[in-house]
């Protein structure tokens, strides 16, 4: 089968050398410069102390060099926040294409697309594997999680892509809702994510501050309340105990919650930024946190649940990233961003009381 990996990134490169490991033809679209020699050096995979190279078939610096021919998979492998640009150059591309695959972070990436695209043959993907850049066309894969695929509606692409991914290495799961598993994905993604590059603080560092874990906590537990009025199930994923990290959040207060999480969030990461911080640190004026923290805040004003925290996060974030505001005035100031915290939870109970 031919395939089509639009990003050479962590992802897209994880993705892309498991199915050439098992036998496909899978080319790449990067515009990045260090994309013009993969084609000679390979992109090279860690892991477990091994490393060999994985040569893609092609290389394509644009969509103009892209030959007029099918594709039986598009895998999408940009952040989530250059969906759209990249949806917008490919569109005379897309009706020759089968299925488009969605590995991105947060909710709204499936709908936004079939939407774009007129297209309900989407395949959904999570990913729990720890994956890292090394270095441009370098990546090191940890041995914990799987490769989670759930298609948008019944049609029989998520086993036989699983069955794809499988033979070229991966552990893959299978799910039938895509919403829980996207949701509950979101969930992880969340820990230690705005909090941290707001403050420009380690996650374990937050998880070690009773009132940051107050916020940590609340954003956790409103996301739960619009998952259960929307009756979307949360799910274990392979390696993350979702379910229990939810009672956890639920039955515990935050300085209690201090003593379970910030080793682990010390230990998860592995010395490794959040990604909204990277995002920060790398001035792309763009955030991730639109689709997590921010679609949780739009989600529950349109089932009129109130979300200020998820609202409070996102919106400094954003505003950081695009330069509104500058970083400096909440960076290492825990109190800056408890006291704006507080304020528009007081907003909230203050309409409630109406």
């Amino acid at each position: 089968m031919a395939i089509l990996v639009a990003g050479a990134g962590a992802i897209g490169c994880l993705l892309g050398t498991t199915l050439t490991m098992a036998g496909h033809k899978v080319d790449y679209l990067e515009p990045a410069p260090f994309a013009r020699d993969l084609t000679k050096t390979g992109i090279t995979v860690q892991q477990d102390g091994d490393s060999k190279s994985i040569f893609p078939n092609r290389v394509f610096l644009s969509i103009e060099d892209i030959p007029q021919e099918p594709y039986d998979l598009l895998i999408i492998a940009t952040k989530a926040y250059d969906v759209e640009d990249l949806l917008y150059q490919l569109n005379t591309f897309l009706p020759r294409i089968t299925c488009i695959m969605t590995p991105q972070n947060g909710i709204g990436t499936e709908e936004f697309v079939a939407e774009k695209t007129g297209s309900r043959k989407i395949l959904s993907a999570s990913i729990t594997i720890p994956v890292s850049v090394v270095s441009y066309g370098n990546i090191k894969i940890e041995k914990k999680g799987a490769l989670c695929l759930a298609s948008m509606t019944a049609f029989a692409l998520d086993a036989s892509w699983a069955k794809e991914f499988s033979r070229g290495g991966l552990s893959v799961s299978t799910f039938n809702d895509y919403r829980s598993m996207k949701w509950s994905k979101m969930l992880l993604n969340m820990l230690g994510n705005a909090t941290s590059a707001i403050l420009g603080m380690p996650p374990d560092l937050v998880y070690s501050r009773s009132p940051l874990v107050g916020i940590e906590r609340e954003a956790v537990l409103e996301a739960v309340n619009i998952m259960k009025r929307r009756e979307i199930k949360i799910i274990d994923l392979p390696g993350y105990p979702v379910k229990a990290m939810v009672r956890l959040f639920s039955l515990f207060p935050p300085w209690m919650l201090t003593f379970f999480m910030a080793e682990k969030m010390r230990q998860g990461r592995g010395g490794k930024p959040p990604s909204m911080l990277q995002d920060l640190n790398s001035h792309r004026q763009k955030s991730e946190v639109v689709h997590l923290n921010g679609k949780i805040a739009e989600e529950g004003e349109h089932n009129n649940i109130p979300a200020p925290t998820n609202r409070v996060l996102s919106d400094i974030l954003d505003n950081i990233a695009k330069g509104k505001i500058p970083w400096e005035r909440y960076r290492n100031k825990p109190g800056q961003l408890l006291e704006k915290w507080r304020q528009e939870r007081r907003k909230v109970k203050a309409a409630a009381g109406r």
